[in-house]
Formats: structure tokens, sequence, C-alpha cells
């Protein structure tokens, strides 16, 4: 006889969950295992049991599964309803079916089974079609559709506000059956929220920073790309799913097999980190992209004459005094809800593409690559670890006791590729761990570390980089005349428009501040209502629609987003306790009106932080140069000293501040229109040039005959001196 539950089952998964429909009618599929069956409870319920090892596990209640299933449910009765559920183990479905109908539309399931035997089994038997069509859960079996769980990991707990608010649940005996598959799982929900925690810490530590960043790139981006072009022109590929991709970090076993990646270059798409840039170029290899996104990164890693022409990757808070140094295209990409896609949008109609990441410049490269649509993406220089207790490849920073692990309880052992122990520390250890939930969430990804060193990413095929570039570059493509025909997306006219907005932000931010000053009171309001008993009154509700209103507004307003980076602790303060369910009516209304006012106040404070920081550094545009300009004459005078007695390391190390102070000053100098720029920019091309040559002796020459008379000069006649 037909099984008519089965089948309905079936053409449910079809719409929504391909994945299981297609290993479900895959003839391979189809037998189940002998250990996975029915039973009946006391009280006459079809109930699962597994048979291990002689030993009968009882998935549901072997006296009525109806009540058990009733209590389990009430444990949740009380739960906020912006609760995410973590549901491991989900045996016949009856426990699930009850949870999915006592639950809120903004409540947020995953459903987790880690046998897929058992959940063949059960859809026999139980009719899912409410699970599968429910919008707010997520169906994940261990082994069908696993890609599902990263998805769900990466996207739905990224929300720093619902951290607090996650709640894990494993079924009966599935603990005991399945431990290590429960502990990944809890394992890659921690990992994510240890990210988003470290991510949160680096917005409040670096606000103005960040902020600078982002509003000088966005009068960038309307003149340059986006990596959205990038990937267009990509698709259109012939095949690029069997073209590789290598990914170039900085890790210190790149030195073995740098060379190997010249045999690369016109056969895959070479992508390299900014740490990772000098290696390559110092011996001649030059990357068909180059990716940035750390605010501060220092200007000496791209002091290279052959930066220039090389295309960069880079997000909204990159450092964008490097811009100035650089002629090809630049690539931009962030957050859909920024200020930066807001910029995007009014140019083109488009929202901006981000990438993402697991904290390190090199999540982001990998992204970006599985973004513009490669399938093979070979790793180097990812060692993850310190590899011969070396931090980065020697022409990161030179070759010096900088460049040398020191003893430290922070650092830990892990695997390395050969089995052994390597050191590592907990930030390399997180960003292994998501290029490990990578591997396993793109199931059509393969993943080659190449790197001959370092810690072991799971899910990776070890191979040296000589074999894998032998096996995989196959292909002949020329990526610079690909990129090259790449259109800008943003007209001149449109582009002076969108200038002429960003000049005009402060102007905008002062009206949003008076309409956040309106905001306020009204929560205030709504609290003095609360505080009389007029919460049935006209008012109230009237008063509840427009704070509706004036939460939907504030989502929607990037330029706020932008000015709250000053205050994104108290944002985060707020989120982690908005979602909280209180005791009674009268606290939850408390709580709404104390919770709106303070983030009210945040975005206030905020943006007279942003107008204030915006009208200072134009002011002290002057200021900045002659500190940059007196500190590069000291480092001129260091280097010419440590030259004399022949102290390379000396050297190396002031050219490092050098390289900073003079890059400061040339943009300084830009901005406030003195010409003078121009020639410092020319001399510091030589500079570099002579610096890539490693010809120190010609460089300082020029540093003190010519740069440091035209930095005197200018000191004496104070040129940056402009009046507003």
């Amino acid at each position: 006889m037909e099984n008519t539950i089965y089948k309905k089952n079936l053409e449910a998964f079809k719409d929504k969950y391909s994945s299981i429909y297609e290993y479900l009618t895959d003839e391979v599929n189809s037998d189940n295992a002998d250990d996975v069956m029915w039973d009946v409870s006391l009280s006459e319920e079809d109930i699962m049991a597994i048979n291990r090892n002689g030993r009968l596990y009882y998935l549901n209640s072997r006296y009525s599964d109806e009540e058990f299933t009733k209590n389990w449910v009430n444990q949740f009765e009380k739960d906020n309803y912006k609760t995410v559920y973590i549901i491991f183990g989900l045996s016949n479905f009856k426990c699930v079916k009850e949870l999915i109908k006592n639950v809120g539309k903004e409540n947020v399931i995953l459903l987790y089974e880690p046998d897929k035997n058992i959940f063949i089994k059960s859809i026999e038997k139980t009719d899912i079609i409410d699970v599968i069509n429910c919008d707010n859960a997520v169906l994940c079996i261990n082994g069908i559709n696993d890609e599902l769980f990263g998805s769900f990991v990466a996207m739905v707990l990224a929300d720093y506000g619902l951290m607090r608010l996650t709640k894990y649940c494993c079924m009966p005996n599935y603990d005991e059956l399945y431990p290590e598959i429960w502990r990944d799982v809890i394992r890659n929900i921690k990992e994510k929220y240890e990210s988003v925690i470290l991510s949160r810490n680096t917005e409040i530590l670096m606000a103005t920073e960040f902020v600078k960043n982002k509003v000088n790139n966005c009068k960038d981006i309307v003149r340059q790309y986006t990596i959205l072009e990038l990937k267009s022109k990509f698709e259109l590929i012939e095949n690029i799913k069997d073209i590789p991709a290598i990914l170039v970090a900085a890790g210190p076993s790149l030195d073995k097999n740098i060379n190997e990646i010249k045999k690369a270059k016109g056969k895959a798409f070479i992508v390299a980190v900014d740490t990772a840039l000098k290696s390559l170029l110092n011996n001649d290899i030059i990357p068909d992209v180059l990716i940035t996104v750390d605010p501060h990164k220092p200007p000496i890693l791209f002091m290279h004459t052959k930066f220039k022409d090389i295309p960069m990757v880079v997000c909204d808070c990159s450092n964008y005094e490097l811009n100035l140094l650089h002629n090809e295209k630049r690539f931009y990409f962030a957050d859909v809800n920024s200020y930066m896609s807001y910029i995007y949008r009014e140019g083109t109609g488009n929202k901006l593409h981000s990438t993402e990441s697991g904290g390190s410049v090199a999540n982001n490269a990998f992204s970006l690559i599985n973004i513009l649509g490669f399938k093979k993406i070979i790793l180097v220089g990812q060692d993850l670890a310190y590899t011969d207790k070396k931090m980065h490849t020697t022409d990161a920073y030179g070759d010096s006791d900088s460049n040398l692990l020191k003893d430290n309880k922070k650092y830990f052992e892990v695997e390395d590729i050969n089995g052994d122990m390597v050191y590592t520390e907990y930030n390399m250890n997180l960003y292994r761990k998501w290029f490990e939930s990578q591997i396993v969430r793109y199931t059509d990804l393969l993943v080659i570390d190449a790197t001959e060193g370092g810690a072991k990413i799971e899910g990776s095929e070890i191979m040296t980089l000589k074999d894998a570039i032998k096996r995989e570059c196959k292909t002949d493509i020329d990526f610079k005349k690909i990129i090259n025909e790449i259109s800008r997306p943003i007209t001149d006219e449109k582009a002076d428009e969108i200038l002429q907005e960003i000049h005009n932000m402060p102007d905008d931010l002062l009206v949003e501040k008076d309409k956040l000053k309106k905001y306020k009171r009204k929560y205030e309001k709504l609290e003095e209502l609360s505080r009389k008993g007029k919460v049935a009154s006209k008012e109230f509700n009237k008063l509840v629609e427009e704070i509706n209103e004036i939460t939907e507004y504030i989502d929607n307003k990037e330029l706020l987003k932008l000015a709250n980076v000053y205050e994104k602790n108290t944002e985060f303060e707020v989120l982690g306790n908005v979602y909280h369910t209180k005791d009674s009516v009268k606290d939850e209304i408390r709580d709404i009106s104390n919770n709106g006012i303070k983030l009210m106040d945040s975005y206030i404070e905020g943006i007279d932080c942003l107008v204030k920081d915006l009208k200072e550094w134009k002011s002290n545009l002057g200021v900045e140069t002659e500190k940059s300009l007196i500190e590069s004459l000291s480092t001129i005078e260091n280097i010419n000293n440590a030259a004399k007695d022949d102290d390379i390391k000396i050297v190396n190390d002031n050219m490092k501040i050098f390289y900073k102070e003079i890059v400061h000053c040339i943009n300084y100098m830009k901005e406030s229109n003195i010409d003078e720029w121009k020639n410092i920019k020319d001399i510091l091309d030589e500079i570099v040039e002579k610096d890539s040559q490693a010809k120190i002796y010609e460089m300082n020459d020029i540093l003190q005959n010519r740069l440091c008379g035209l930095i005197k000069s200018m000191l004496d006649r104070k040129v940056y001196l402009t009046e507003e």
C-alpha cells in the first residue's frame, strides 16, 4: 500500500528544501539503517527507538508521548518573543510541531536532526508539512543539508541582542547517542557569538577612526567601483567553477613556497591580503587583486612601486589614506544597512554587497572569492598559527625580533597539518574555525590547504602548492583585461550630487537631532501615561503606533547608524536588554520607555560627536600637518644616524613611523588644497622605489638632501596654515 503521509511530506520538500527532496528521491539513499525502529508507548502512541549495541534507546516517552510533549512545550511558556531555539534531535517530530504552534512569528527555531535515518523513518508516519512550511523554522538534517546550519549560524546569530535569548534543547537520549555532533553544534554557535563580541569590541574601541574612514571612503566610492560590478563581470567568465582562486595570506610558511605562485599567474585568480603584498611584490608576483579591511593598517605594508597599479578590494572602514597612493580601481563592499550602501543606492539604485568575515581579512578574501563564483580555493600562507614561532612572512614587517613569538600564557597548541602541535592564539583559532564552518556550509567548494605549515583546517584537502597548481591550474585567463573592462557604476553628474550631500552632512545631522529630541519626548510621554494607568486610552494607543513608526524610521536611517558608531556601547547595552520579557505590563512599558530614551540620547550624543569631529577634522588640518611634518623630520634624522652606523633594524623601525607620518601629511595637505603635497608625493615615490630595491643609502640621500629641506622650508613658511 502506498504511504500517503510520506508522499505528502516528500512533495512539500520539493519547493522549500530541494536538497532534502533530491536526497529522498535518489534510489541510492532509499535504504534505512536497521537500528532505527518504531515502537508503541503504554498509551498506544507511535514512538521511536534506536538499537545500539543490543540496547534500546528511546527517543520519546515510553509511557505517554502526548503528556511528555505538553510538559516539554510548557517549559518555554514564559520565553521572550525574540527567543532563538536550537532543538537538537527531532525523533517523531511531535514536540517540535507543538513548539511551532505555540511560539510567535518573531521567534526563530533551528531544528537539527543528527541522524538522517531517524528523519527518514519519522516522515513515514508523521505529517510534518506544517514544520516544512513554517517561515521561522529551519530544518537541518545532518548528512543531507548540512550547509543550512552554517547559513543559520552566519545570518541569524549575527545579532548581538539575541545572544542572551538563545535556548538550547537536546531531546531525550540524543546527547548520549550523538555526543560529538551535539558538542559541535554548541561549539559552532558559541564561536559565532564570540565573533560577534569581537566585532562589537572593535567597533567600540575604534569608533573615531571607523567614522573618519567611512566618511572619506564614501567620498571615494562615488568615482570608484564595488564588488557588485566585479561579480557581474566574473559571472560572464566561462567555466569559472573550474578555475581556481589562490588566497595568499601572510603566515610565516609563505616564505617556503612563495615562488611556486609564479607558476599560477594567468591560470588562477590570485587574491592577496594586505600583509602578504610586499612578500609577493618582492618576488615579482603581481596579485590580480589586493584586499585590505583594517581601519589603521600601517602604510609600510603598501610601500612598493607596484602597489599603485594593483586593483584593490576595500570596505567602508578601510584606511582611506592609502587611496592617495593608489592609481588602480578600488572595489568597495559594506554592510547592506551602512551609510556607504545608502550612498551607492543613491548613485545606482542598488544596495551594496558585503562579505562575510570571521574577524580576519583572509576570511573576507575567502568570502569574496566565493561571491565571485569560484568553487576551487587554494589557501597559501594561511598558517593561523605561529609556524617556527614566527608571526608573519619575513617581508611583511621585516625579519626582526618583533616577528618572533614571545613566551606568553595566551598561546596554546593545536594540531598542525602534519599531525604535530603548533602554537596559536584565541583570535587565530576563531579564524580557523570560521574557515571550517564555511567548508561545511558550502558543500560545492573544494578548499585546498597548500600552506605547508600551520594549524590544520578540518575539511580542507592538504597538499603542496606545487601539486595543487599542477593539478588545478589548467586554463589560461587574463584577469587584468577582464577587470580593466569594468565600467564605473555612478556617473560624474550623480557623483557631484552625492558629494554635495556628504558635504551637507553636518546640517542634515542637526535636522535629525531635532527629530530625535521629539522622539525622546514621546517615550517620556509613554512612561507617564503608563504611570497614570492610562494604558487603555486612545492617546496611549496612538503613541504606541507612533513609537513603532519611530523604530522603523531609525532602522532605515543610515546616517544615524553612522553617527551612532560613537555610542555603540549604549546601543549594544540596549540591544542586550530590550527583548527580555518582564513580569508585568507596567514593567514592560517602563523598560520600553527607558530603553527608548536611552537609545535616543545615544543617537543625539553620537550626532554631537560626529558634527564636532567633522568640523574639527577640517579646522585642525593645519595643526595636524605641522605635527606630521615635525615627526617626519625627527624620523629622518633617526634614519640618517642609523644608516651611518649600518644599523638596518633601526632604519626599518623608523621607516615604519616615517611612512605613517608622511602619508598623514600628504592627505592633510591635499584636503587643505596646499599644492606642496604633490612635491612631497613625488619625492615619496622615489623613496619607495629605492626602499623596494633595498638601496638604503640612496634612499637616505633623498631623505636628507631633498625631502628634509622641503619640510624645513614648509615649516618656516607655515604654508599649511590656511584661513577658513
